[in-house]
């Protein structure tokens, strides 16, 4: 007999592949990504062989994850204001309420741009332009992270499409699977809802970080993303640092 647990992870695997047709893979061959930093941070950076990730939410847009949520939250209402359908109206609404509860990033994030030369970097990240902006081969950069994290440029405009996009493939993917989640042992008709929703929060908010205020587009900012409640990351020691305003910032 198939366990939830086995079924959820079969779904979701055959779910992020029809996602990952949605928003295409970053073609990053042949470009130099840029990282900014004063020269206590290359230096750490050649002496360790290490880059930090911090916290979504303690980079310079302190708003960055819940305008990502945001956008899906929005993408849900409009979906609903649209349906006709009874299960899908319901799916939402359960759909709505986890996703308001959603205000704590587990996201970390290691930031470059496309730009090795923009006046408003070299003034945030590279001490005032007394710092550096480090080149890296951005391909080899991808493979040297290759199952470690998610990579993209992040995504400033079409923001709205692609959300709907993605949310309304999953929603639909789930009630076209309802018979065989409720088929499982001990799960009720009602207690779809609750399992659906949930897990199209988990796999929806591995692309909350693919959205960010257009205020923020010069920076053609491409990132390494990775998630502390994968199974793989969850033993992780987090680390602080003294950041901005003097904030205690996580980071890995």
């Amino acid at each position: 007999m198939v366990s939830t647990e086995s079924l959820l992870e079969v779904l979701t695997i055959e779910l992020q592949k029809q996602l990952n047709t949605i928003v295409e893979p970053s073609k990053v061959k042949g470009k130099t990504l840029f990282h900014y930093t004063d020269f206590g941070g290359l230096k750490g950076i050649i002496e360790n062989q290490h880059l930090f990730a911090t916290n979504s939410s303690f980079l310079n847009d302190r708003k960055e994850y819940s305008y990502g949520v945001g956008i899906f939250n929005d993408s849900a209402l409009n979906i609903k204001k649209s349906s006709t359908s009874t299960i899908e109206k319901k799916l939402i609404d359960s759909f709505l309420e986890l996703i308001s509860e959603k205000n704590i990033s587990t996201h970390y994030v290691t930031s470059f741009s496309s730009k090795g030369d923009l006046l408003s970097q070299w003034r945030a990240y590279a001490n005032n332009g007394k710092g550096i902006s480090i080149g890296f081969d951005a391909e080899k950069l991808a493979k040297s992270f290759e199952g470690k994290t998610e990579n993209f440029f992040v995504k400033y405009k079409g923001q709205e499409e692609t959300a709907n996009l993605l949310l309304k493939a999953s929603i639909d993917f789930y009630i076209k699977n309802k018979k065989k989640i409720e088929s499982i042992k001990g799960t009720s008709a009602s207690e779809f809802y609750k399992i659906a929703s949930s897990q199209i929060l988990e796999i929806i908010d591995n692309y909350v970080g693919l959205f960010k205020d257009n205020a923020f587009s010069e920076e053609k900012e491409y990132r390494f993303e990775l998630r502390l409640d994968k199974d793989i990351n969850r033993n992780r020691d987090l680390l602080f640092r003294s950041g901005r305003n003097n904030l205690l910032t996580p980071y890995l």
